[in-house]
């Protein structure tokens, strides 16, 4: 590329993959903007509660050139404050600061220069090191400023109901988990002291959440956190002492499963290393079974806890999760549907 106005690149978030990003984009002579939505760097994790903690190990949720502090390390699962302490220390090590430019929202982004048509036949957007396009073209790239941006409404991130069935007659509060996190840890526990609290969903925030709500009120006022699908929750990944990523996040356990393009050779090894995959399937599933009352409490799903891992489709309850739904300070329940009324939610269409 010539000339400067030609190196300037341009990075959405200065979040995990935003500062590696922008990292190597400089190192390699180019002159990256990184646009941040928020005050500060972190992406989804500037956004956590307090008390989320990793889903991976510290061992294998790191950057290769950056290791983590002391304090980081010795912890399985660093909670939020480490993990953006560890952020922040990377940030700082490469002097990535000076590239971000935070409280700016990207509102659009339009490639003009060269026509649809034209554009349908680059083939340039399969990972083969080289531009995107012919060098025809430029990216505008529309920037909103913090101060002009509309404020967000929490019942705009609900799902749509029925009017009827929606949040808006009920005479209570409803809120998403990301407004949730928004708040401080002081106005957290003033909403959610004394309150009878349905968390929907069960994901990580749902947990995060189920289990703050379940700390502070306990057994007079149990939390339920409700559900359509059955997943796997986890009290740790380390069965029998061993790491779990070890065995299923590396380049050898990618020969054990089928891709489409990989020809009669790769796609052999798969099925030579099937009783492999089965036994460590079969490993798994019982070892968590036995030790997890995820059947009693109807949570136990029917695929693989091997498959659940492999796709990264599980989730790691927080600490004493498992043992405040034995305690009844948090009750499962899963469900068909739900809707709002004045004073509650209908669950598969009976009061509750």
């Amino acid at each position: 590329m010539e000339g400067s106005s030609k190196k300037r690149l341009c990075i959405v978030g200065a979040g995990i993959s935003g500062l590696v990003a922008c990292k190597h984009a400089a190192e390699k002579g180019f002159h990256p903007v990184v646009f941040e939505a928020g005050a500060g760097i972190g992406g989804v994790w500037a956004r956590t509660l307090w008390s989320t903690r990793l889903q991976s190990t510290s061992a294998t949720f790191r950057f290769t050139d950056h290791p983590w502090p002391a304090a980081g390390a010795a912890e399985a699962h660093p909670d939020h404050a480490q993990v953006m302490g560890y952020l922040r220390s990377y940030a700082r090590r490469f002097d990535l600061l000076r590239w971000v430019r935070f409280e700016a929202t990207v509102a659009s982004l339009e490639f003009v220069g060269v026509g649809e048509a034209e554009m349908a036949r680059w083939v340039l957007w399969s990972g083969n090191g080289e531009a995107f396009g012919d060098g025809r073209g430029e990216w505008r790239v529309t920037v909103q400023a913090a101060d002009k941006k509309e404020p967000e409404s929490g019942i705009r991130r609900i799902p749509k109901f029925p009017d009827s069935g929606g949040p808006t007659v009920f005479n209570g509060v409803t809120m998403h988990s990301m407004d949730f996190f928004e708040l401080d840890r002081a106005k957290a526990a003033e909403l959610i002291r004394g309150r009878k609290i349905i968390v929907v969903g069960s994901g990580k925030s749902a947990l995060d959440i189920t289990a703050e709500c379940a700390k502070l009120n306990g057994e007079n006022q149990p939390c339920t956190m409700i559900y359509r699908s059955k997943r796997w929750i986890l009290d740790n990944v380390y069965p029998g002492g061993l790491d779990i990523g070890y065995f299923c996040y590396n380049r050898f356990h990618e020969l054990l499963f089928q891709k489409p393009g990989d020809g009669f050779v790769n796609n052999l090894v798969p099925i030579l290393l099937s009783p492999m995959r089965l036994v460590m399937s079969w490993a798994l599933d019982t070892y968590y079974k036995r030790k997890l009352p995820l059947k009693k409490h109807d949570i136990l799903p029917n695929y693989s806890c091997y498959d659940a891992i492999s796709t990264c489709s599980f989730s790691i309850a927080p600490n004493n999760f498992i043992e405040m739904v034995e305690r009844k300070s948090i009750i499962l329940k899963k469900v068909k549907s739900f809707r709002f009324y004045h004073s509650g939610i209908v669950i598969n269409d009976e009061d509750d």
